[in-house]
């Protein structure tokens, strides 16, 4: 089970609850789920965030492929947040079939 702490390693908290950021907030309560049980607005966030996005991609995909218009906020807010991924994040995705096509390189 990999979870977010396992692949940025042990992050210490420096403030007390009341004195995080909603983000900071968020970060704590998501680091050490398992990424299989993110849920989509954990995923969104992440990689909103640009958190351990390739690590995300199996399950993001997964999200996907039972909800295309997968969100918490909004329809579309997973494939939203998939559109700001720059490619060098996903670069273990590519197809081979893909790898000289213009929009991957």
């Amino acid at each position: 089970m990999i979870t977010l702490r396992k692949l940025i390693g042990n992050i210490n908290k420096t403030q007390n609850a009341d004195q995080q950021s909603p983000l900071e907030q968020w970060f704590e309560h998501v680091i050490d789920i398992p990424l299989e049980e993110l849920s989509v607005e954990d995923v969104c966030r992440a990689i909103r965030q640009e958190i351990c996005i390739d690590q995300l991609m199996p399950r993001t995909l997964e999200i996907l492929a039972e909800d295309p218009l997968a969100g918490k906020y909004y329809d579309g807010e997973l494939i939203s947040a998939l559109a700001t991924v720059k490619m060098i994040n996903l670069e273990d995705h590519v197809d081979d079939s893909c790898a000289g096509c213009c929009c991957c390189q």
